[in-house]
């Protein structure tokens, strides 16, 4: 199971696309994963996720016009919050209709698996796997500077060293998402991760410049509503333009001159477009309903 390019990331989630082998059958599988970070359950996650699944739909339809089928996705939700999980587990359950009704309303049930449930030390399975399960649960570790061997004891399994580099660059972003977790804290981890590598050195570098650039150390440190705020556009900017370049392949540097003049509500907006536009044409076309 590899993880392939077809990710976003947004300020309370991460989408990642898996492309499996299935057993005893021909062909491949696409499984969605839904990382919950947010501080409380999210009642329309079924809802989320069928969005999702349309959109890989749609683009695989694209990629592959002659196919007779769609191709099977698999909705899982890794949670690791603190509260307790209570809502829908199938889409059905959030359609407000009479019994007559629900046989013809659209299903789509989707796994749960609470990480608070889980002794992730004892999984199983593809090293880059139990990497991906290994991150959720250091998120919201008391004392995930300490843990960070865990992570450095699974990439001793990996045999690529640009392999490797790309876990401890995507581990260390994901982690610092965590407002608990410090530029301090994961420059250490970096050190101790890469306690012999040149380039530790350079991800330490660029780490530091993302959490200045995106005014979030500064709003931190002195908990000033201005700095927040200001860290949140920049923070949304930089989403925007990965999405874009993910989804579309290119960011035009008109667009990107655009954005830095795009205050938080109009940037919120752009996001939403980014995400479902059907291509970058779309995306543009869409942009002037946006002005003031």
């Amino acid at each position: 199971m590899e993880p392939s390019s077809t990710k976003h990331w947004k300020n309370t989630c991460q989408i990642v696309l898996f492309r499996v082998n299935l057993r005893n059958q021909e062909g491949e599988g696409l499984v969605y994963v839904l990382i919950e970070h947010k501080s409380y359950p999210d009642r329309m996650t079924a809802r989320q996720l069928l969005r999702y699944v349309e959109r890989v739909w749609t683009q695989e339809e694209r990629n592959n016009p002659r196919s007779r089928g769609l191709i099977p996705i698999l909705p899982v939700v890794f949670y690791h919050g603190t509260s307790e999980w209570n809502v829908a587990l199938d889409l059905v359950e959030l359609i407000d209709a009479p019994a007559a009704l629900l046989p013809y309303m659209p299903r789509m049930r989707y796994l749960f698996w609470d990480l608070n449930n889980v002794d992730t030390a004892q999984l199983v399975g593809s090293v880059q796997i139990r990497l991906f399960i290994r991150l959720l649960a250091l998120f919201q570790a008391d004392n995930p500077v300490e843990r960070i061997s865990e992570i450095g004891d699974l990439l001793k399994e990996l045999t690529e060293p640009k392999t490797v580099l790309d876990w401890v660059r995507v581990g260390l972003t994901y982690l610092s998402a965590n407002p608990r977790i410090g530029k301090d804290e994961v420059v250490e981890m970096v050190r101790r991760l890469l306690p012999e590598a040149e380039e530790g050195e350079e991800f330490m570098s660029a780490i530091a410049e993302v959490w200045y650039r995106d005014g979030l150390e500064q709003g931190r440190e002195q908990g000033r509503e201005e700095g927040r705020e200001e860290g949140r556009e920049e923070g949304v900017r930089r989403t925007i333009g990965e999405v874009i370049q993910i989804r579309f392949g290119v960011l035009p540097e008109a667009l990107r001159a655009q954005l830095a003049a795009y205050d938080l509500a109009r940037l919120d907006g752009v996001l939403a477009i980014a995400l479902s536009a059907d291509d970058l044409d779309d995306f543009l076309s869409q942009l002037p309903r946006l002005q003031p």
